[in-house]
């Protein structure tokens, strides 16, 4: 069976570079069957709208829009405070995996998403690039022991790594997508720290490279909230130095048996016999 994914994208001023979302969609080996692109408008002031709508029209594409929920904290910050947008994706969503793909991705594998369903975790990320390797993405977000990752110098490795936090593409199970509570600051950072508080995996793929338009030459960053919202990392980079964990996909019954050997360990170690 073939499990259908929601590719969850929030798009405002982003008409210069749909087109080339649309094209890294289009060539997407998956099923476009079973795909269902679902939008979050948020009112632009530049031709977003009218792109979306010839893409929309031309494209052989499930395609629903959205208007961005009325929401104060998305206008203090952005995407930064857009935790309203991910409940309403949780609301809209009843598929198997839901995928979040930011709308300014311009380049990924033609076969991401049977990529990325290969690990079997529950929420898992390819490594984000800026056009041209220029930095890495999401610094911000990517984070081991609350660490960030290095914007030049991020591990590189040939396995799937354990991590905090991932974001602007992931895929997560259903489960952990619906389950899961998604809160500002920075949902992306939220919902992991959350999912991982609930015992779910969270797994990012060096290996897997995407590639986001360099914004900085349209003279648009990415700044952080005041310090004072939260959700700040603590001081230092994880670098290609750092000894990152490899994770690997543990069946419920290997899941179980850790767990009592972790348990059993523990009791030994403060003297603990069985059955006292």
């Amino acid at each position: 069976m073939v499990e259908t994914i929601m590719i969850g994208t929030m798009i405002k001023n982003t008409g210069k570079w749909l087109p080339e979302y649309f094209k890294v969609i289009k060539n997407f080996s998956y099923p476009k069957e079973k795909l269902r692109i679902v939008f979050i408008y948020g009112k632009s002031t530049d031709n977003t709208f009218e792109v979306l709508k010839e893409e929309k029209e031309k494209n052989d594409l499930n395609i629903e829009v959205y208007s961005e929920p009325r929401d104060e904290a998305i206008r203090l910050g952005g995407a930064q405070a857009s935790a309203a947008i991910y409940k309403d994706f949780q609301n809209l969503f009843n598929e198997d995996y839901f995928m979040l793909f930011d709308s300014d991705i311009i380049g990924a594998p033609v076969d991401l998403i049977e990529q990325l369903m290969k690990v079997q975790a529950d929420i898992v990320a390819p490594y984000p690039w800026s056009e041209n390797h220029r930095h890495f993405y999401d610094t911000w977000i990517f984070r081991i022991n609350n660490v960030r990752f290095s914007p030049f110098e991020p591990p590189v490795r040939d396995y799937p790594i354990e991590v905090d936090s991932v974001g602007t593409c992931f895929l997560s199970k259903g489960l952990t997508f619906k389950s899961t509570n998604i809160e500002n600051p920075y949902p992306n950072l939220t919902f992991c720290n959350n999912a991982k508080g609930k015992g779910y995996s969270v797994v990012a793929l060096p290996y897997i490279e995407i590639f986001h338009v360099d914004l900085e030459k349209y003279g648009i960053f990415h700044n952080p909230l005041p310090p004072q919202s939260g959700g700040y990392p603590a001081s230092g980079w994880i670098t290609n130095e750092y000894p990152v964990k490899e994770w690997k996909y543990k069946t419920p019954d290997e899941k179980i048996k850790e767990q009592k050997e972790e348990i059993d360990n523990l009791m030994t170690s403060l003297g603990i016999r069985k059955g006292e």
